[in-house]
């Protein structure tokens, strides 16, 4: 098996992050959805911006700590 070249290293860890934003485009879009849902649920009309961003740091603070282990 040939050795691949600097170049072609490169645009594969390219095409690899740009899945990876990709995946976590649609997570925060599904965990949106589900926030959304727990809201709808609860008869919660309203959600503050600061409590989402929160949450969202929190979501990504985990989802961080997991690929470290």
């Amino acid at each position: 098996m040939a050795k691949k070249s600097d170049a072609q290293l490169l645009e594969d860890y390219r095409l690899q992050q740009k899945k990876l934003a990709e995946k976590i485009v649609r997570l925060e879009n599904k965990q949106l959805i589900r926030i959304g849902k727990s809201a709808q649920h609860y008869s919660l009309t309203q959600w503050h911006e600061t409590s989402l961003d929160n949450a969202f740091k929190f979501l990504k603070e985990q989802g961080e700590q997991q690929f470290k282990a």
